[in-house]
């Protein structure tokens, strides 16, 4: 018979968490990089919501592959821990392409957003793209910009 101790799934995921808080930029190097360029610099980081939310300032600016739920409603777009988070744990996707200035534009967006929603709503997805930790739109934890994948996982 197991033993189940309750909370311990989150104790430890806390204690990863605390531990690449305290890490180096060169341990955030070594765990999290994905693939490096030829010059041995670090192009992606696999990260997860909580190291985006806990963190961020470890990922700010920088190419990422990050898995989570897509939940796209009424002006929202986002990237969820799971199917029932709240903003806190969150991070907002940005399809926007440029300045939205016409009509043209807004129609443009909108129709990515029908289209993004008909396929990925409430899906696992694998996003990569450029996290902004300063992004704080309607109280999401940064963005993912200048989306460049989205795919099943």
């Amino acid at each position: 018979m197991a033993l189940k101790i309750p909370g311990l799934k989150l104790m430890l995921m806390l204690a990863s968490v605390a531990a690449s808080a305290n890490a180096s930029d060169a341990d955030i190097d070594q765990f999290y990089c994905h693939s490096r360029a030829a010059d041995s610099q670090c192009e992606r980081y696999a990260v997860s919501i909580i190291n985006l939310i806990t963190t961020p300032e470890r990922f700010h600016g920088k190419k990422i592959s990050v898995t989570g739920y897509i939940l796209i409603a009424d002006e929202t777009i986002a990237l969820q821990l799971s199917k029932d988070s709240s903003p806190a744990e969150s991070v907002w996707l940005s399809i926007q392409e440029g300045q939205m200035e016409t009509e043209n534009d807004f129609r443009r967006y909108k129709k990515k957003e029908k289209q993004l929603k008909s396929a990925f709503n409430r899906k696992r997805l694998l996003i990569e793209g450029i996290f902004d930790m300063h992004t704080r739109a309607h109280l999401y934890r940064g963005s993912v910009n200048d989306i460049t994948r989205i795919d099943y996982r």
